[in-house]
């Protein structure tokens, strides 16, 4: 329909008019029809589904993603953490690396991890049966350092520090596998005087996303309060402020459970959605 002479079509100042007119007549009826709205959208906000992947501010179909996976496929690549662990004095004793050996085997058998491409110092073979002796550990650290690929990547040069690489069947896996890691690790006896760390970018990413919301959790509720503020300093009547907070409240809780009751999760973007509807309400 053509606007003309910069006026809205007839039907939508018609409507407008029978909104306000409404609402004019019948203020209870209006109050309390946004009041059941409210809670009927707030209710489903409570079935919300976070979604922390940094990659989903990009489209599925987006050119960069579509590149990643094609390579991803291409080379066989998958996510992967990866644990060091450090001597917290000196070299590496036999029997830490015996301990890592069993942990290795552990790990294997964590759900959400690929048994057959985890990349340690076992991978040099001809790894023989714990418990492993001096002489074992010399002639692993001999293979190793004659293997180009392994060579100073799962044992250091030093000797103070092994590396296991551990891929993932998926990077939503990455926090679980990693718990499992740890908890192994605590029930261990082997691994005393020693330091151990867990990275790779699917921790990273969840870290990142994880303090996002929790960023989010915390500055909307303060946006409001710094907008409550501002408009009782600038009216000095708190019926005003009240009732334009109301409103604001009304679009959030409106937009955000007509977003998660539609089926989308809530990520990283759509997360900040209070924190710009609150000025604009």
């Amino acid at each position: 329909m053509r606007i003309r002479g910069g006026s809205a079509p007839s039907w939508i100042s018609s409507a407008g008019k029978a909104i306000v007119g409404l609402g004019l007549r019948r203020p209870k009826f209006v109050i309390l029809g946004a009041v059941a709205i409210t809670l009927a959208l707030g209710a489903l906000i409570t079935g919300v589904e976070t979604d922390t992947d940094p990659e989903n501010m990009l489209k599925s179909d987006d050119p960069v993603r579509v590149l990643n996976r094609s390579v991803s496929d291409d080379f066989g690549t998958r996510d992967m953490i990866m644990l060091g662990i450090i001597s917290d004095r000196g070299t590496l004793t036999p029997k830490q690396f015996t301990a890592t050996a069993q942990l290795i085997d552990d790990i294997k058998m964590i759900d959400g991890t690929v048994p057959d491409g985890i990349v340690s110092f076992m991978s040099a073979g001809d790894i023989p049966p714990s418990p492993l002796s001096k002489v074992d550990v010399e002639k692993i650290e001999s293979s190793v350092d004659g293997n180009a690929l392994l060579a100073d990547r799962v044992i250091s040069a030093n000797g103070t520090g092994l590396a296991v690489y551990i891929p993932l069947k998926s990077k939503s896996d990455a926090n679980g596998v990693a718990s499992s890691i740890n908890e192994l690790m605590k029930e261990s006896s082997g691994f005393d005087n020693t330091t151990h760390y867990l990275a790779g970018l699917p921790l990273a990413e969840e870290a990142f996303g994880h303090d996002m919301f929790l960023q989010m959790a915390l500055l909307a509720p303060l946006a409001g309060m710094l907008i409550f503020l501002l408009m009782f300093y600038f009216f000095r009547k708190i019926s005003l402020a009240v009732g334009a907070m109301a409103l604001t409240m009304l679009s959030v809780i409106w937009t955000m459970g007509l977003l998660i009751g539609s089926g989308f999760s809530l990520h990283i973007m759509s997360s900040m959605i209070p924190i710009f509807l609150m000025p604009i309400a």
